[in-house]
């Protein structure tokens, strides 16, 4: 029975493809000529010159565009394209997922040879280091990240996520050097005790692995600018989502990130004059030249973000989270970052307005972090006219350094501030005692990583 089941299915599904080819060619006949759309033979032969398609009689013809129309279907509807996209998509949450755990394992490393103890299980065993050295060991993780970026080619570190997708739009290769450098001044950061996380940095790696993986996948078919930009695009989706998952252990959680802060960060990287490609470069509504209405630029823009939310993305998407949770279990434990914490058996619709309310108080704090952060951050900007900020005398070199110094001082009073892995968090999230001036000092943490 389970050999005539899947017979069955097999040959449903070759008639479902030899149907779905032949109302394509009856549908729009130009796409037809090509050989290789769907199956080894060709297709229906296309319409005379003097027959139009019905369905085609209110647009107007455009030689060129209809040619990159037909490069683009020709490679993105193929089976061995999109075959090529998921295999991609598996390689890169593979290696993402590897990347990340050798990641945490090199902050685990760097705490013990600094404090003496994992850090990253909370402060508790590291009583013995601490005092002069929590307050300077901070501060000798930011050197370590001044010499990294001294180091690093043109003394830049390697991009973020907002960086990747500008580079991405531009057609700007990775920098590897510099993509490496960044990470490993990441992790000197967290092993030191900085007050910062590895959800960022895991993002950040896993959309520097899928560059490197998508560029090797181009080498070998990817044609065509249009179907290129696209498929690059829609590999930044799956290596965010990698990088999600293997960083916190939810694949579902790194699925909706990559729909929703991917995409629109891909959407706003397509401006007047810049990339973007796409879907709507090759029906010739896009190029520069021509963009010159809000329109145009909405339409170039809702190509971008379907790109990254595409039925093929999305397949490519949820395979990597997997693949990339499963390596990182392997490698890490299958341990919960936040494990829940103790849930009623049945909520009351009364519960509803206080996670309202909790939503209002987190954004607005959010809100306000993010404010503080770049107000300090303004301190330190010299506008090059002999104006800025009152610290734009302090050297690059040494700014780092200051960073650190401002944490240890915080840390001292208030350990939980440094990084300590999930333990702060997860005291919050089991209920556990915390008082109200660690969660003072910890929204004083902006002042630590403004310098940095």
């Amino acid at each position: 029975l389970a050999r005539a089941s899947r017979t069955g299915m097999h040959t449903m599904s070759r008639l479902s493809l030899s149907l779905l080819a032949a109302t394509s060619a009856a549908s729009y006949a130009p796409i037809s000529s090509h050989p290789r759309l769907w199956s080894e033979a060709p297709l229906a032969a296309p319409a005379p010159p003097h027959r139009r398609c019905p369905f085609r009689t209110s647009v107007p013809a455009r030689a060129a565009p209809l040619a990159a129309v037909r490069d683009q279907e020709e490679d993105a509807t193929s089976l061995s394209s999109r075959s090529r996209f998921l295999a991609a998509s598996a390689a890169t949450g593979a290696c993402t997922g590897a990347a990340v755990s050798g990641f945490k394992l090199s902050i685990v490393a760097c705490a013990v040879a600094l404090f003496g103890a994992d850090t990253t299980a909370g402060w508790t065993g590291c009583g013995a280091r601490r005092g002069a050295a929590m307050l300077l060991l901070p501060a000798v993780g930011g050197v370590a990240v001044a010499v990294l970026r001294a180091l690093s080619p043109g003394g830049r570190f390697g991009p973020g996520l907002a960086e990747h997708v500008a580079e991405v739009e531009s057609g700007v290769p990775l920098r590897t050097a510099a993509f490496a450098t960044r990470a490993a001044a990441s992790a000197v950061t967290l092993g030191s005790g900085n007050s910062l996380g590895p959800e960022g940095p895991s993002v950040e790696i896993g959309c520097g692995v899928a560059r490197l993986v998508g560029s090797v996948a181009a080498r070998r078919g990817w044609k065509g600018a249009a179907h290129l930009q696209r498929r690059s695009r829609q590999m930044l989706a799956v290596g965010a989502a990698a990088g999600v998952a293997a960083g916190f252990n939810a694949p579902l959680a790194g699925v909706f990130f990559a729909l929703e802060i991917v995409a629109a960060a891909v959407r706003s990287a397509v401006d007047e004059g810049g990339g973007g490609g796409g879907e709507a470069d090759a029906l010739g509504v896009g190029s520069a030249s021509e963009v010159g209405s809000v329109s145009e630029l909405e339409a170039r823009r809702d190509s971008a973000e379907l790109d990254a939310k595409s039925r093929t993305a999305i397949s490519g998407v949820v395979l990597s989270s997997l693949v990339s949770a499963v390596v990182a279990q392997e490698v890490l434990g299958s341990g919960h970052a936040l494990p829940p914490g103790g849930w009623p058996v049945r909520l009351r619709w009364t519960a509803l307005p206080v996670y309202a309310g909790l939503g209002a108080v987190a954004g607005v704090t959010a809100l306000a972090f993010k404010r503080t952060t770049a107000a300090l951050r303004a301190l330190f900007v010299d506008d090059g006219a002999g104006g800025g900020g009152p610290l734009r005398a302090v050297p690059p070199m040494a700014r780092p350094a200051l960073g650190g110094l401002c944490c240890g001082a915080i840390g001292l009073a208030f350990p939980q501030v440094l990084f300590s892995g999930y333990a702060t968090l997860d005291a919050i999230v089991q209920s556990l005692p915390l008082s109200a001036a660690t969660l003072n000092a910890a929204l004083g943490s902006p002042l630590a990583g403004a310098a940095a």
